[in-house]
């Protein structure tokens, strides 16, 4: 039976999972593991054992030699409840990692209050932070809704985010262009190699419904919106921060950026991981209520990976 949308407090969910069993139908719901494997050698559903964490094959298995009198054995099969799941590949308690994923989902921890609260080494806490940020990521891919429409109206807002050089005034960093919806707050952040007319378009376009009012400031690459069949609306920064006469502004997107430029700056500015980085905030943002988040994420994170229950497993004996 799958979870209609239950909503944990960080203290309600830290005491679920010291109880093993409690902790395992939370998962089962979610589907982040499976609550029956099939034995490989039997075809037969394997039996859970709640104390070894594994499934085990409990059928007796009839044997004859010659003329000699037919034997029951046990099967023997056995394999662990994270084979196939999300978990296969680590070897850290099940336990262990819903507390970082508690910490890193709900408060937001930096790596080194991480490695402090959960005693793990800085390489596995950085590689566990990758991890859940890959589960971000692919919820946005799989689940990205276009802005705007009739009557709707878009901010857009283009930012490099970066350090300053002193000696020149370059920034060096990624450009990053984004959008967000007034009065519903949804939202894109894309990392962009350039702010061109193509660039911008083709991103505007895939996330912005046609008929949608877009308030942008003065940059020629966005002139051709109109054309387009947007409704657009500049305000000049040069001269005031909102328009006069429209009345538009760009304060919201504005805000969105500036918040997420601090997370960038706390995680670090490796482009490589820049996606992810703003697939994080992105996450944040989509599911603001701390106790809608553990939800969501365990439920992301099946998706990323959903336990196989009849795949063969390796014998564990």
């Amino acid at each position: 039976m799958a979870c209609n949308g239950c909503q944990y407090t960080i203290s309600e969910f830290l005491t679920l999972i010291r109880d093993e069993c409690k902790l395992n139908n939370f998962l089962n719901v979610h589907n982040v593991l499976t609550d029956e494997k099939i034995c490989p050698k039997c075809n037969k559903s394997c039996k859970f054992n709640p104390n070894e964490n594994t499934f085990q094959c409990s059928t007796a298995i009839v044997q004859s030699k010659g003329h000699k009198k037919r034997t029951r054995l046990a099967c023997g099969f056995s394999v662990s409840a994270s084979k196939s799941t999300y978990f296969e590949n680590s070897e850290l308690p099940i336990s262990e990692i819903c507390k970082f994923i508690t910490f890193w989902v709900c408060v937001n921890f930096s790596q080194h209050d991480l490695e402090e609260e959960i005693k793990w080494s800085s390489l596995t806490v950085v590689n566990w932070m990758s991890f859940c940020r890959e589960v971000c990521f692919s919820n946005i891919t799989k689940n990205s809704e276009k802005l705007g429409g009739n009557d709707r109206t878009v901010e857009l807002h283009e930012v490099k985010f970066g350090k300053q050089k002193y000696t020149n005034r370059i920034i060096q960093g990624q450009w990053v262009f984004g959008g967000i919806e007034r009065n519903t707050n949804k939202n894109f952040l894309i990392p962009v190699l350039n702010r061109s007319k193509e660039t911008l378009l083709e991103i505007i376009n895939e996330w912005v419904l046609p008929g949608t009012t877009i308030m942008s400031h003065c940059w020629k690459e966005y002139d051709c919106l109109n054309d387009e069949g947007f409704l657009h609306q500049t305000v000049n920064h040069s001269k005031n921060f909102v328009d006069p006469d429209a009345r538009s502004h760009t304060r919201r997107v504005e805000r969105m950026f500036s918040d997420k430029n601090d997370d960038v700056h706390q995680y670090g500015q490796q482009k490589s991981h820049f996606a992810n980085y703003l697939a994080e905030y992105y996450f944040r943002c989509k599911y603001s209520r701390l106790v809608d988040r553990l939800h969501n994420f365990f439920i992301c994170m099946a998706d990323v990976s959903p336990p196989k229950g009849n795949q063969h497993g390796e014998d564990d004996d």
